[in-house]
């Protein structure tokens, strides 16, 4: 009687872990997937994203739609044409945020040449990407309330003296 109750505990302890790992793997509603782009190697700022070069430094990835963080792009397609303006790690994620509109750069800026932000601390006055001895021109983007883009230039051919 006594192997009886033993046995019959154990079926019920397998039957339950059945039912667990049944539920589990196959009756669980999976998430919502979606690919984000994500960068294959350190990407500087300064560099034009074109159909050719886009694809060689991001690859989509594979993420829960819950997860996706907000302003990633997605898209192959939303990169092209765009201009890199932070720093992108290998393995990061390509936010809006680091592009700019090849619309948006303002018309100093000649074929050939380069731009990206410099990000300045005013407490410290100091600029980084400007190695000392770079000469730089200063521009301030302005957003107006009405969605306008204003650039106005501060200076132009300053020199860099420290880092």
């Amino acid at each position: 009687m006594r192997r009886f109750r033993w046995f019959m505990v154990a079926a019920a302890l397998a039957a339950a872990g059945v039912f667990v790992v049944v539920h589990l793997l196959f009756l669980r509603p999976r998430p919502e997937m979606t690919q984000v782009l994500i960068a294959r190697v350190e990407v500087q700022p300064g560099l034009f994203l074109t159909a050719r070069s886009a694809p060689e430094l991001f690859e989509g990835r594979a993420i829960a739609k819950a997860l996706l963080p907000e302003g990633a792009i997605t898209e192959m397609k939303d990169l092209q044409g765009k201009l890199v303006l932070k720093p992108v790690h290998a393995g990061d994620f390509i936010y809006q945020s680091n592009l700019a509109d090849s619309a948006s750069i303002p018309p100093l800026i000649k074929p050939g040449e380069r731009a990206c932000s410099l990000r300045v601390w005013i407490d410290q006055q100091t600029v980084n990407r400007a190695p000392p001895g770079t000469r730089v021109d200063l521009l301030c983007k302005n957003e107006l309330p009405d969605t306008q883009v204003e650039w106005t230039t501060i200076a132009e051919g300053v020199m860099s003296l420290s880092v």
